[in-house]
């Protein structure tokens, strides 16, 4: 099995020089092929054919050099496209074996001949393919362990890890790209990682995620930050906004209540109607609950947004602060703070309330992004953290392709009945 770095020469390349290789070379293993050995006569054909593969190739390699650049090796005319600037090798297995290329090199580059040309998209693709393998949750020693049947030949764990960083251009355009135009939701979340800089320490990856009008979704944007400040949330929004997002086309804006993503919101998108997150609220109710409350103190704050509208909800949160307000202070805190965001999405169409009344539409992509920073350990330094945050993001957003949040699909079967 040959090195991924190699790529398989086409069998037709093969034909076309085998005839030529054999007549040219084969004189040189007369002593070999007169030995009784029936392997040995294997093995000098075989040597044969390959040497005359590989210098007729190095011949067409020469020959593109001339024609690119106007001239033949050490040639001097008065016009010429360009110079040589030595020569750089390249590996390439066959079926019957590796031959050694050695291509011109120009002031701009190697010079490859049209023949070899495919062999940078398959490259590409070979690294694509072990990016979303990573992206997936393998490790880079996982990879290389599998590199020989799943992508076709053997890579190092170091070359794998190299591909991984090699993906920097593709990160870059990620980040950049537009946002659609249909996004009407966003759902903000952070995830806290382990950052090593001089030493390993805590920090937050911020991640937006959009959701259309009609229930698709993809992950907008996955930004390091030291802290879920109101100046780092606002570092996000306004990268959104830079790139086409606008207060306008959002319906509804979904977070829990970090105190910094509220402020941004405000300050970044105005007028945009906002959802504090439900099962933040009933968690920290569970979490703060004493041991003789854990089991009703929980079930009886679910129930208030499972209310049928708002006023109902407003009678029952009322209902639940007087009852714990001098028993369990804290849980009669919990449900008042911030209340009225938390009855935002009884506005919507009734099929959206329970996937739009909090954040869960991110805790898959914090799984993920969990999992595999996990596996990391500290990343070096927010580039690091960057790219790995950017990776998980975009394979999960092409996972999603196609498929429609919960409820979405309710709505739009009714509308058609409607219709």
């Amino acid at each position: 099995m040959g090195n991924l770095a190699d790529v398989a020469l086409p069998m037709q390349h093969l034909e076309q020089f085998v005839q030529t290789a054999v007549a040219r070379t084969v004189t040189q293993e007369v002593a070999e092929l007169l030995q009784p050995s029936g392997e040995a006569l294997s093995a000098a054909l075989d040597r044969a054919v390959v040497g005359g593969i590989e210098q007729s190739l190095n011949t067409l390699a020469a020959q593109y050099a001339a024609e690119v650049l106007g001239a033949e090796r050490s040639q001097r005319v008065g016009e010429r496209q360009g110079y040589r600037s030595g020569t750089r090798g390249r590996r390439l297995v066959t079926p019957l074996g590796t031959l050694e290329v050695s291509l011109v090199k120009s002031r701009g580059g190697a010079l490859v001949p049209p023949f070899l040309a495919h062999r940078g998209r398959f490259l590409e693709g070979v690294k694509a393919l072990g990016r979303r393998l990573w992206a997936r949750g393998l490790s880079c020693r996982s990879i290389s362990a599998v590199a020989p049947d799943t992508l076709g030949g053997a890579a190092s764990h170091e070359t794998v890890a190299g591909w991984v960083q090699d993906a920097q251009d593709e990160v870059l355009r990620w980040l950049n790209r537009p946002i659609p135009k249909d996004i009407h939701y966003l759902v903000l979340d952070g995830l806290w990682v382990s950052v090593k800089r001089q030493t390993a320490r805590k920090e937050v990856v911020l991640v937006a995620v959009g959701i259309t009008a009609d229930g698709r979704r993809e992950v907008l944007d996955a930004m390091p930050a030291p802290s879920e400040s109101a100046a780092h949330w606002g570092t996000l929004l306004a990268r959104l906004r830079g790139r086409g997002m606008t207060a306008g086309q959002l319906r509804l804006t979904i977070s829990d209540g970090c105190e910094g993503i509220i402020a941004a919101i405000g300050a970044e998108l105005p007028g945009v109607p906002r959802q504090r997150c439900v099962v933040h609220k009933v968690h920290n109710i569970v979490g703060h609950s004493p041991r003789s409350l854990k089991a009703t103190a929980p079930k009886e704050a679910s129930a208030i947004w499972k209310a049928p509208n708002k006023g109902e909800a407003r009678v029952l949160a009322a209902g639940f602060i007087e009852k714990y307000k001098d028993v369990a202070p804290k849980l009669a805190a919990i449900i008042a703070d911030d209340f009225e965001a938390t009855l935002t999405f009884f506005d919507l169409d009734a099929n959206l309330w329970r996937t739009m009344s909090s954040s869960n539409v991110v805790e898959r992509i914090n799984r993920e992004m969990r999992r595999k920073f996990d596996d990391m350990g500290a990343c070096r330094g927010e580039v690091a953290v960057t790219r790995t945050a950017a990776l998980v993001a975009m394979k999960l957003s092409e996972d999603w392709k196609g498929s429609v949040v919960r409820g979405f699909k309710k709505m739009r079967r009714n509308a058609r009945s409607a219709a």
